[in-house]
């Protein structure tokens, strides 16, 4: 074993010949603990006037001005909204930041699977993306219920990093740049035991920063697509918020919200 200290300057345990890869990832916590003071920007709560029987009784709060509203019960509501001084879209800005336990998690990883910790220069180096939908007829960001939810993910020179619920990590073992604007990633998944398989990102709109990301099995099979825009460009697009102020829901999918504007046809654009 050896030991390292980190940020906190507490010295810690970690597996030997793993001190260059702790220390970059140190790094990489450090830049975007600092990039997150630079984002928090002031974002503003929106409140509703609450009328019973023509009489203005009180005031809720909402994170956004709400548009249009989709649904709304006991629960909570859904609804649609073009306010870009909502926290939502500063939550979609955030960096992902490892914690140390994540970091330790990340060290062993490399070692117990013997993958060396290659380094990749690419144009999307240190890119950071959100997802995107497209919904009644545009593209559209989508802000859950529970934070854990949203996924982000970051491309370094050595990791794929996504968030959903929780931290997953992939390390990249090739890269090659397939075409204009079509990148081709080799990974192993921290979940699954030495399998390699394919992330292929095209982008499709230069300007506003909007690719498809296509993942694939090692034989080059699809396993699903998705959308994603750079997280410095969330405040291009308009939003759905699913707002569950008492208690957490169970989350919709972008189907669900295509089914209430078959039947609510106010949506603003």
């Amino acid at each position: 074993m050896a030991t390292i200290e980190i940020q906190t300057g507490e010295k810690i345990k970690i597996l030997k010949g793993l001190e260059k890869v702790y220390e970059k990832l140190i790094a990489y916590k450090k830049k975007y603990c600092f990039l997150i003071s630079l984002i928090s920007l002031p974002c503003y709560a929106q409140k509703e006037n609450v009328v019973v029987d023509g009489k203005i009784v009180g005031q809720k709060t909402y994170e956004a001005r709400r548009d249009s509203i989709l649904y709304e019960d006991n629960c909570g509501c859904i609804y649609y909204t073009t306010d870009k001084n909502a926290k939502s879209y500063r939550r979609l800005m955030y960096p992902i930041v490892l914690e140390d336990d994540e970091m330790e998690g990340i060290a062993e990883f490399f070692s117990e699977r013997k993958i060396p910790m290659k380094h990749f220069q690419y144009e999307l180096l240190n890119t950071y993306w959100t997802t995107l939908h497209w919904f009644n007829g545009d593209y559209c960001l989508y802000s859950p219920c529970d934070w854990i939810y949203e996924q982000r993910c970051l491309l370094t020179d050595s990791i794929i990093y996504t968030h959903f619920e929780d931290l997953s990590f992939f390390a990249i073992t090739d890269y090659k740049k397939q075409y204009a604007d079509c990148f081709q990633f080799s990974y192993v998944n921290n979940e699954v035991e030495r399998i390699v398989s394919i992330l292929e990102i095209k982008i499709i709109d230069q300007a506003k920063g909007i690719s498809v990301w296509t993942w694939k099995d090692k034989e080059g099979k699809i396993e699903w697509r998705e959308l994603k825009v750079k997280s410095e460009n969330v405040k291009l697009f308009p939003m759905i918020i699913q707002e569950c102020p008492e208690m957490k829901c169970i989350e919709k999918g972008i189907e669900y919200f295509e089914e209430l504007i078959r039947q609510n046809k106010n949506i603003k654009k």
